[in-house]
């Protein structure tokens, strides 16, 4: 759970000054979810696996275009924010 931590932490675009704490949030989880079921840990692990692979493949996706990574995460959750709007309307 842990490893599967910090691969989505690697593949999202932070700043610099956030990442000790996302370190130590990793640290944190797994001291947290030592003494959980085993299912939520499955659960948990697996999501941060999906999420690491939607964000490989997002920035992956806008490499050819000459955007920063900040500038892919604005654009998806201007995405995002349209798409709430649209279904309010319906």
């Amino acid at each position: 759970m842990a490893g599967s931590g910090l691969l989505q932490q690697r593949l999202t675009p932070t700043d610099p000054r956030q990442m000790p704490t996302m370190y130590m949030m990793n640290v944190m989880m797994l001291v947290f979810f030592y003494s959980l079921p085993s299912g939520l840990v499955l659960y948990w692990t697996v999501m941060n696996l999906l999420t690491a692979l939607q964000q490989w493949l997002l920035l992956r996706e806008d490499q050819g275009a000459s955007t920063t990574p900040g500038e892919v995460m604005a654009k998806a959750v201007v995405v995002e924010s349209e798409g709430r709007r649209r279904g309010a309307r319906r």
